[in-house]
């Protein structure tokens, strides 16, 4: 197919405009001289939902042949690769972030150095060097935000994925389920499987290294502030460690109030549903005010818990952000109160290393929030998938069913045989006909495990 007039036409992958992301330059530029269509954006293979459902079919097959399958184990199966190169870049950005304020006292110290004024023995950096530092300290925060952007991008992607993948899992496991399965689930619980809780891996997706780079990088920081400051900075990791229960407190409660707001949703969509596909019954029979109370009753819950949520959101905003304030503030002032001098490059050292735990101590509770909310959508998804589906083979129907259907074959059997005994007998048909009613009539059948198979038709028909 030729392609329409003012199309814009992808050119041939080049590693070098990839690498910085100069490869959107022409795409922009286009936008920039007409108006951008859904055809122009490009067409990413791997977010395919057919490609990704067959790497997701046989090996959530796999666990379902275990005791304990796991959804979270099949999608971590999946994306492993994108783990291992994303960890890789990420590690080497936060390297990167702690070179930056090792210079920078190095710079300081070297520019103050005098070595005419200060102790026989002591040597000062040589200029020539502090030029290499600073080359290295423009250097740093480059690859930083190189890997960073190639990070995030990469779990971009591994984010769409994985949503893809559950929603077309959730649909195919919609046309199978079973008649008892799908009178357990409502239609609003299956749209916000698919529009919510799918959204949640996604958005969760970007916080995966940094889960186990935060902790690692508080680690380090304080490492080389103890360099710095000495003891004092047990000052401020006592404080970090006050920090510590509050926020999880507040991150448990948030948790909390993620599944009390998931359970009015449920119940405020599938009623919602309900009142589109009849809106014809509903106008017909003037219906609208109950309706109307129904929703209304689920939404005010909605409301008043997403009030609460609010409330609580704000007060760990600020517990977050008066974190690192208190921490530096109690360090200095205890390294200050000892007699101690806090000399230039001290100080920008220790500035840069506070600055740099602003960011892992504020947001690794709210990252710890966006995984439980995440693990809690994989739970929600998992149970869904787990239901019972239609259409089962002989072998997978449990022993009680089974016996029945066979007892149903042999009545029909029985009941045949009866009619043509009937037909050729003449005087006997009113005892055949009698006997073929009573072959007919349905009945209850025990198997030996206990079920019961009611209403199974024995008739010839």
């Amino acid at each position: 197919e030729a392609p329409r007039a003012g199309t814009f036409m992808w050119g041939r992958f080049n590693i070098w405009l990839r690498l910085f992301f100069f490869d959107v330059d022409p795409l922009i530029l286009h936008g920039y001289r007409t108006r951008l269509e859904a055809d122009d954006a490009y067409d990413e293979k791997s977010l395919q939902t057919g490609r990704l459902v067959g790497k997701f079919e046989p090996l959530w097959k796999k666990q379902l042949s275990l005791e304990r399958p796991s959804l979270f184990k099949t999608l971590c199966k999946m994306n492993w690769q994108v783990f291992f190169v994303t960890g890789t870049l990420y590690g080497i950005a936060q390297a990167c972030s702690l070179a930056g304020p090792l210079l920078l006292q190095r710079i300081v110290a070297g520019i103050q150095c005098n070595p005419i004024r200060d102790l026989p023995g002591v040597s000062c950096e040589p200029y020539n060097k502090l030029y290499f530092y600073c080359i290295g300290l423009f250097l740093a925060p480059f690859f930083q935000a190189l890997c960073e952007n190639h990070t995030n991008y990469l779990l971009y992607l591994m984010g769409t994925r994985m949503r893809n993948t559950l929603m077309a899992a959730i649909y195919r496991k919609c046309l199978s389920l079973s008649n008892s399965s799908m009178q357990e689930e409502s239609t609003g619980k299956v749209v916000t499987l698919m529009s919510n809780d799918a959204q949640k891996l996604q958005d969760a997706a970007f916080a995966i290294h940094a889960f186990w780079a935060s902790p690692a990088l508080i680690i380090a920081i304080l490492i080389l502030l103890w360099f710095q400051i000495g003891w004092a900075t047990f000052v401020g990791l006592g404080i970090m460690l006050l920090l510590v229960p509050v926020t999880g407190i507040m991150a448990a409660k948030l948790a909390s109030f993620r599944r009390q707001l998931l359970a009015f949703t449920d119940k405020r969509v599938g009623v919602m549903s309900e009142v589109v596909s009849g809106i014809q019954m509903v106008k017909y029979y003037a219906w609208e005010k109950p309706f109307e109370a129904e929703v209304m009753k689920f939404r005010n819950g909605e409301a008043g818990v997403l009030r609460k949520q609010v409330v609580w959101q704000g007060v760990f905003s600020v517990v977050l952000f008066c974190g690192p304030i208190a921490v530096a503030v109690f360090s200095f002032g205890s390294y200050s109160a000892s007699g101690q001098v806090l000399s230039t490059a001290t100080a920008y050292a220790a500035l840069s290393y506070f600055s740099l735990l602003r960011f892992p101590m504020s947001f690794l509770p709210m990252l710890i929030t966006m995984l439980v909310n995440a693990f809690i959508a994989i739970k929600r998804i998992q149970g869904f998938l787990l239901r019972s589906e239609s259409g089962l083979k002989e072998a997978d129907e449990p022993a009680g069913i089974r016996v029945a259907r066979e007892a149903a074959r042999a009545a029909k059997a029985a009941a045949k045989a009866q009619e043509k005994t009937d037909a050729s007998g003449g005087s006997g048909g009113g005892k055949g006909e009698k006997g073929g009613k009573t072959a007919a009539s349905g009945g209850k059948v025990k198997g030996k495990s206990g079920a019961v198979a009611e209403g199974v038709e024995l008739g010839g028909d």
